[in-house]
C-alpha cells in the first residue's frame, strides 16, 4: 500500500474518501461518456420513419386503386346488362 494516496488504519486498510484518489471507483470510472454516434442514431430513426411513411401511402395508394377498380368494373357489368 505504499503507492495509496489515501489514509491507512493501524491494521493496514486502506482508506478511501471517494472522488479523491487513482483508486477510487469515482475517478477510475469517470470518463466522459461519448456522443459523437447520437446524430447517426436520430439520423437513422428518421430515415426509418421517412422510408415507412413513403411505403405506407404507396400501400394506401394501391389499396384504394384496387377499390376503384372493382367499383367501375361494378358500374361496368350494370351498365352493360
Amino acid at each position: 500500500m505504499t503507492d495509496h494516496c489515501g489514509s491507512v488504519t493501524e491494521d493496514g486498510a486502506a482508506v478511501c474518501v471517494p472522488g479523491s484518489c487513482s483508486c477510487s471507483p469515482a475517478v477510475k470510472y469517470s470518463e466522459p461518456i461519448q456522443f459523437a454516434n447520437v446524430g447517426w442514431v436520430y439520423g437513422g430513426l428518421t430515415f426509418l420513419s421517412v422510408i415507412s411513411l413513403v411505403l405506407g401511402v404507396r400501400w394506401m395508394g394501391q389499396k384504394n386503386e384496387a377499390k376503384r377498380l372493382i367499383e367501375t368494373e361494378r358500374k361496368t357489368t350494370r351498365i352493360t346488362s
